[in-house]
């Protein structure tokens, strides 16, 4: 995968439990819920591009790291959703994220 769209990455993390925040700036930084806390080292920043914007490649590298994330399988598994929430946290916790 080279691309993605940008409405289908925030789609997908919000179902994973992501949440919006706004910023100063053009952008709205998600920050994934855990325990009913929002937990800032696992935090995405997206900004406000045309809808159906596509994100490409290098964008995506950054996005994964700042997911905690080894793979681009295992962001297209968190995004389309064959990766549940409970899996992601499991991740997290495995590698010493959280």
């Amino acid at each position: 995968m080279t691309q993605m769209k940008s409405r289908k990455i925030i789609t997908g993390l919000q179902r994973k439990n992501f949440l919006p925040t706004k910023s100063k700036s053009d952008h709205l930084w998600y920050y994934l819920l855990i325990d009913g806390k929002l937990d800032a080292r696992i935090r995405l920043k997206i900004s406000h591009g045309k809808k159906g914007t596509n994100i490409h490649r290098g964008i995506l590298n950054s996005i994964i790291k700042s997911l905690k994330l080894d793979s681009i399988e295992q962001f297209t598994d968190l995004v389309e959703c064959p990766m549940s929430y409970k899996v992601y946290i499991k991740h997290l916790k495995e590698n010493n994220y959280i």
